[in-house]
């Protein structure tokens, strides 16, 4: 398909047009970034250079350190837990001692409740469970879980009952 010179120019035209909008959108978005002291530039260079600022890498021991200072949900979750070993607990249990800690959680009541409940799920399901399920929830009651204490038989152990030799 052969496009005649008349055709070349408007297709021309079509894109200058198009280009000076992009261009003019760009200037736009310029004015709402934090560093406004740059001048438009007609390019657009500076403001897509603003738009994606580069990535600054950090050392992975410090990024180590700063992700080892946080609590995680799960791990205050667990460590709740396991303060009450003799004691039942529902996921608006474990709400109750987070806020009263200070742990930061987002969103309402409900998305926590729900985020605190899949943790308390996930740490009964895991292989070697620190916590397990005493009663399922029906309807509107909550699931209701409990520290797994490790309990050692007094038979198991030598010397227990009072002998004094050791066996092999």
């Amino acid at each position: 398909m052969v496009t005649s010179r008349e055709q070349f120019e408007i297709m021309k035209r079509a894109m200058e047009e198009e280009h000076n909008k992009d261009l003019a959108a760009l200037e736009r978005l310029q004015r709402f970034l934090p560093t406004a002291e740059a001048s438009s530039s007609n390019s657009g260079e500076d403001a897509i250079g603003r738009i994606n600022p580069p990535i600054q890498e950090q050392d992975a021991d410090q990024e180590e350190l700063e992700s080892d200072e946080r609590p995680t949900l799960i791990g205050t979750v667990l460590a709740v837990v396991q303060s009450k070993p003799g004691i039942s607990v529902t996921s608006r249990n474990v709400l109750a001692a987070l806020e009263s800690q200070g742990f930061p959680l987002v969103g309402d009541e409900r998305r926590r409740l729900t985020s605190i409940g899949q943790a308390l799920s996930k740490l009964a399901e895991r292989d070697p469970a620190p916590i397990r399920v005493v009663r399922r929830g029906k309807g509107k009651a909550p699931n209701v879980y409990r520290a797994v204490v490790a309990t050692i038989n007094p038979a198991h152990i030598p010397n227990a009952a009072g002998s004094s030799e050791m066996t092999m």
